[in-house]
């Protein structure tokens, strides 16, 4: 049976269609006033570095499954912005920056919408390659929003990322984990500002198995979820709730050191934190974990 050119030709075509690069590596483009549908992934910067996409003015960028912002591992300082109230970016999959590149970024602004079917991650680094490392996503402005229908994920397999919610910008989430693995340490989550939101419908970990990750809710930011830990199996990780109106609420139970040590929380300045039961050190392997509560108003 003979295959036309004609065919080839589809068949290449789709095959393409499934990691669509809507800017080339190093290069940058604006979309405006323009609807993409595509089949597949969506990625910004796949080996190379400085590739940035902007989408403005009612631009909306629909993909079946992923989207990743700096793919391997030589892919670094790519971004994506969404800079106008009318860009969106729709995803059936999962949200990656830094999938396995460094310094990559993803930013949210001026009420824009990013809507992600699966989980979002910052410091993916399933290559293992360990260059994960330093990509970072804000959210910012009134109705800025980055919805995941999973968990939300900072340092996965990659150290020192960080995610910055602030003046009004919001996450929403299953979960959160924040230093996920051995692999993991120093990320970094910031949610400052009236308005601001981290919103997770079940728990929070700040350190799973990775060190020294600091969480900080200032200048009346809010971050809410069911139980939350500080600390399992991991040590030196830091909760800081600062400031009139900041509030982290725990619909369930506070643990600051599950199964770890040297954890610690802090609520200063007017600050609230409001949970179930509240355990410090948890068994006997969670030594010299502490709670700190100072301030006038601080609870």
């Amino acid at each position: 049976m003979k295959t036309s050119r004609t065919s080839i030709l589809l068949a290449l075509l789709a095959a393409s269609d499934l990691r669509a690069q809507v800017v080339n590596d190093g290069e940058t483009n604006t979309l405006s006033n323009v609807t993409n549908t595509i089949t597949g992934d969506v990625t910004v910067g796949t080996n190379g570095s400085f590739t940035l996409l902007i989408l403005s003015d009612n631009a909306l960028l629909t993909n079946t499954v992923n989207g990743l912002i700096g793919r391997n591992n030589t892919a670094n300082s790519n971004e994506v912005q969404l800079v106008s109230p009318s860009s969106r970016w729709f995803m059936g999959g999962s949200l990656f920056v830094g999938n396995n590149g460094g310094a990559n970024r993803l930013l949210v602004s001026n009420s824009a919408t990013v809507l992600v079917r699966g989980s979002g991650t910052l410091g993916y680094g399933g290559d293992f390659s360990g260059n994960a490392n330093s990509n970072s996503a804000t959210v910012s402005g009134s109705g800025s929003l980055w919805s995941n229908g999973v968990e939300m994920v900072v340092g996965e397999l990659g150290f020192a990322n960080r995610l910055e919610l602030n003046d009004g910008g919001q996450v929403f989430s299953s979960n959160g984990v924040v230093g996920r693995s051995l692999f993991s340490p120093s990320n970094t989550v910031v949610v400052t500002g009236p308005g601001s939101i981290w919103s997770n419908r079940a728990a929070v970990t700040l350190g799973g198995v990775g060190s020294r990750n600091l969480l900080v809710i200032s200048n009346g930011g809010w971050m809410v979820n069911s139980n939350a830990n500080i600390g399992e199996s991991s040590l030196g990780n830091l909760a800081l709730v600062t400031g009139i109106n900041s509030v982290w609420s725990n619909r369930g139970d506070l643990f600051v050191g599950n199964n770890a040590r040297e954890n610690q929380l802090v609520v200063s300045n007017g600050a609230v934190v409001v949970n179930g039961i509240g355990l410090v050190g948890n068994n006997t392997a969670s030594s010299n974990n502490a709670v700190v509560v100072n301030g006038v108003g601080s609870f």
